[in-house]
């Protein structure tokens, strides 16, 4: 999820001014995209994976979508979950390969805090990701340990499919950069393209871009030797598409896209396919070894 403008205001002021009872837009590549990429990366893991998580694909590619949902459930939990959405790069690094994370996310506020930066200023991705990446692996030693308890069994679902959202998140170009609903200035104003965080991940894949379309692209799932530089090379891949997007935007593309402009979307959604089942993946191999938090 993204908001925009003031990310903390304008949120606020849209839980106050709006009914509970009315739908809140979902962001971050909406439901459909979510869903999209959790589908696919089902379909891409190995025999080697527990029959029973291939077999709960309903219930991860329902939770794919959830922490969007979570925005409407409470003004604090909307405020907090927000940032571990996204990460504005050009704060932390000119070159998004030169990305160094902290040690947790508490290093990470720190850092901000020093910065004179806030949470939602640049965000906190993947510090989620790495939290969500250590509770599956340790609920998959402990699954190794006791194979028939069912409710092992769920609990492994429940963060395998939390995890496939904020996998989902990092291939988004727009979730990985200042310019996430606009070309901005130095001071933070929207100078051009504002609103193209909607019309990207939400409406165009919505309109044009169907599972199947992407399932092609989707590779078999590899092990990950080193987690923060698996989330680094995610992060950095969609960096890489962001003047792609607002091309896109600003040439019509969006709007009447042709078979060039849905493949890279497809495309997009296929990575983010490959990195989560990779993440799966890895979390099933490692636990193998009971090893502890790297």
């Amino acid at each position: 999820m993204r908001t925009t403008g003031n990310r903390i205001l304008l949120f606020c002021f849209f839980l106050l001014t709006t009914p509970l009872t009315l739908p809140v837009p979902a962001l971050a590549w909406w439901e459909k995209g979510h869903r999209i990429v959790t589908a696919n990366a089902v379909a891409a893991l190995p025999d080697d994976m527990p029959r029973f998580f291939k077999d709960g694909a309903a219930t991860l590619i329902r939770l794919s979508s959830q922490p969007d949902e979570w925005r409407r459930f409470g003004t604090e939990l909307g405020r907090t979950e927000g940032p571990d959405h996204y990460l504005d790069t050009e704060k932390l690094a000119a070159n998004p390969t030169k990305l160094a994370f902290q040690s947790d996310r508490y290093a990470a506020l720190k850092t901000y805090f020093e910065m004179k930066e806030t949470p939602a200023g640049i965000g906190l991705l993947p510090y989620r990701l790495t939290e969500d990446y250590q509770r599956l692996r340790g609920t998959f030693a402990q699954y190794r340990k006791d194979p028939t308890n069912p409710s092992i069994q769920q609990e492994i679902l429940v963060y395998a499919g939390l995890l496939s959202h904020y996998a989902g998140d990092t291939a988004q170009p727009l979730h990985t950069t200042i310019h996430f609903n606009g070309r901005v200035d130095q001071r933070g104003t929207v100078i051009t393209g504002k609103g193209i965080h909607e019309r990207f991940e939400g409406v165009f894949v919505d309109k044009f871009i169907q599972q199947a379309d992407c399932r092609k692209y989707v590779g078999a799932p590899v092990v990950y030797p080193n987690l923060s530089d698996a989330i680094r090379e995610a992060l950095a891949q969609s960096f890489a598409g962001i003047d792609e997007v607002y091309r896109l935007d600003e040439t019509g593309k969006l709007k009447a896209p042709d078979s060039a402009t849905k493949t890279f979307v497809q495309q997009r959604l296929a990575h983010g396919s490959h990195f989560l089942t990779s993440l799966w993946y890895t979390a099933w191999k490692e636990s193998e070894m009971s090893k502890g938090a790297r």
